[in-house]
Order: C-alpha cells, then sequence, then structure tokens
C-alpha cells in the first residue's frame, strides 16, 4: 500500500512538473519573452519553494500568477542585467586573443554561472530588498557551498546529456520546470545547512 501511495506522489509531481513547464512557457510568452523570462522564472522557483516546505496541494496557476505578478519587476530586473553581464562575458572570451585575458574571462564565467545559478533561489526565499545583496548572497552561497554547486552542474550536465540522447521529447514537457526543480532542491538543501550553522552559532552564544 505504502509503494503505491508513494508511486502515486511521484506520478503526481511528474504532472504537475509538466504542468508548470507550461505555465512557465505561457508566462514568457506573454511577456513577449524579454519581460516574460524572468517573472514566469521566479514564480516557478516560488512554487517549487513551496513543494520543499511541505505545501504540496497548492492551487498552480493562482500561485503561478500571485507571484508572477509578485516578481514581475525584480524577475525582469534581474533577467536583463545577468543577460547583458553574460552576454559581454561571452563576447570578450570569444574575441580576446592573448591567452591570459581568456583565463580570467573563463574565471569570470564561472563565477557569474555560479551567481546566477543562485541568484532565483535567493531572490524567492530571503527577502532582500537590494540588487547588490542578493548578488553578493548568490556569489557567497554558491561558492561558500562550492563542492554542492559543482555537484549540481554536473548532475544537470548528465542528467540533461542522457535526456537529450533518450528521451529528447522529455525536454519539451519537462525542460524548465525539471532544471529548476534540481536547483531549487539543492538550493534549498543550502539555505537549510545555512539556517543550521546559524541556529548552532546562537545556541552556543546564548
Amino acid at each position: 500500500m505504502k509503494n503505491v501511495e508513494k508511486l502515486n506522489q511521484i506520478l503526481t509531481r511528474i504532472l504537475k512538473l509538466a504542468y508548470l513547464n507550461v505555465l512557465w512557457i505561457v508566462g514568457t510568452i506573454i511577456g513577449l519573452g524579454v519581460l516574460g523570462f524572468g517573472p514566469s522564472t521566479a514564480a516557478v522557483f516560488s512554487i517549487i519553494r513551496e513543494w520543499l516546505k511541505g505545501n504540496d496541494d497548492l492551487p498552480l496557476t493562482r500561485l503561478f500568477i500571485k507571484f508572477y505578478k509578485q516578481y514581475f519587476i525584480q524577475g525582469n530586473l534581474i533577467s536583463l542585467l545577468y543577460s547583458a553581464t553574460g552576454f559581454i562575458l561571452i563576447f570578450d572570451y570569444i574575441y580576446v586573443s592573448r591567452w591570459e585575458w581568456r583565463v580570467v574571462f573563463g574565471l569570470l564565467i564561472f563565477l557569474y554561472v555560479i551567481s546566477a545559478t543562485f541568484i532565483y533561489p535567493v531572490l524567492v526565499h530571503y527577502n532582500l530588498k537590494s540588487f547588490r545583496e542578493m548578488i553578493r548572497y548568490s556569489f557567497l552561497i554558491g561558492f561558500s557551498y562550492l563542492q554542492y554547486t559543482l555537484v549540481l552542474f554536473v548532475g544537470i550536465i548528465g542528467i540533461y546529456v542522457v535526456i537529450a540522447r533518450l528521451y529528447p521529447a522529455l525536454i519539451t514537457f519537462f525542460g524548465t520546470s525539471f532544471l529548476i526543480f534540481i536547483i531549487m532542491k539543492m538550493a534549498y538543501l543550502i539555505f537549510s545547512r545555512i539556517e543550521e550553522s546559524v541556529n548552532k552559532i546562537q545556541t552556543i552564544k546564548n
């Protein structure tokens, strides 16, 4: 009986991820791509965060619209900022001639990817008003727990390479929502580790 219930939970979560992927696509299209990517991404991250907190039975459409509106400005500012920064870094890396500068820009791109990976989890998890603080948090969290970050990167690459070769159609149905699920799950684990460390320090002080 327990196995049946567990299987049912897994299948339900898969269906919800597929529906979230549809909502993400629709939200991105509504914003004409440029103005829809950020809030749609933030909305999906927020919903998955609620799942990780144990809130499974949520009205997905209503919640997506709520978070889409809530993070419309912040989500767009983040997506535009990181898109522009990523374009500049990649452009410079491709067209710079000296190998020393290629190493420098390669390192900057790596640090940029770390920050870009955790910026949306930081946005939806912490109540930060300053973008400077969000960027600083996203970098420090990803770099301070570099072992988790590297495992995350390797896992994402490995999973999506396998999917692309064996079941490429799945990327259409789960490509974005599943990626966000993996990132948010790892980010939530790191956030929990940080909160445990802070609580231990406070207990020792008291």
